[in-house]
């Protein structure tokens, strides 16, 4: 099985599992406000019981969207794109802008980059378990050593910042979404981003999303694809 076959088959099994999330949405948009637009639809329109009630919905506790972009620039509820990226040098670049409606810092995607959003109910939020399923999904499909900071990002050999992570919690609802550098273009994110002091690195030099067999497979789990 090729490395982008056994990553997204991984990161989802190990979600379905440790969550009991039978609903994985995988968009097969690549635009960034579509899918910023999908995570929001979602986070105003869908409810979550919590993990002890008896439900009849098997997908009622969780639901987790996996989606990936053109290159583009997203920055945090709060910030300035002004001060946070080099604007015009991106937009005439083609490189889109974006604002999400979580907190955090500034963050470029390409389509190297994997996003997840972990919906659930407010009193289920927990951002280390999340990236800690993804954290043993690389483990034992790879042997990477990647662990959980204190900052909630995920460090690669100890020294290497591989994910970005940032939240949004209502009273009922919340999300919990990160990046995952698996081969993304990190010449761009010095190029674009004005805060770009952290080490960075990615997971894989030789890597292809294989985004047909993730919709196959998910098919044949009884999940929804978008």
């Amino acid at each position: 099985m090729r490395v982008g076959k056994r990553l997204l088959y991984g990161i989802a099994n190990s979600f379905g599992v440790t969550l009991n999330s039978s609903c994985i949405l995988v968009s097969t948009c690549q635009d960034v406000h579509h899918n910023l637009a999908l995570e929001d639809w979602i986070y105003e329109n869908a409810s979550f019981v919590e993990p002890d009630t008896k439900s009849s919905f098997k997908w009622s506790h969780s639901l987790v969207l996996l989606w990936r972009n053109r290159p583009c620039i997203v920055i945090g509820r709060h910030q300035n794109c002004w001060v946070e990226c080099r604007l015009h040098e991106a937009l005439s670049n083609d490189v889109k802008i974006a604002r999400r409606r979580s907190g955090g810092g500034t963050v470029y995607h390409d389509l190297g980059n994997l996003n997840v959003t972990v919906f659930t109910s407010r009193k289920d939020y927990n951002r280390k378990r999340n990236l800690s399923i993804v954290a043993e999904a690389l483990k034992e499909n790879f042997k990477l050593n990647v662990a959980v900071a204190q900052r909630d990002d995920l460090i690669l050999n100890d020294k290497f910042k591989v994910s970005g992570t940032a939240a949004k919690l209502g009273s009922k609802v919340a999300y919990h979404h990160f990046t995952l550098l698996v081969n993304a273009n990190l010449d761009n994110v010095k190029k674009y981003l004005s805060q770009s002091e952290v080490i960075f690195n990615i997971l894989f030099r030789d890597f292809c999303f294989d985004q047909r067999f993730l919709r196959r497979w998910l098919a044949h789990q009884h999940r929804v694809e978008v």
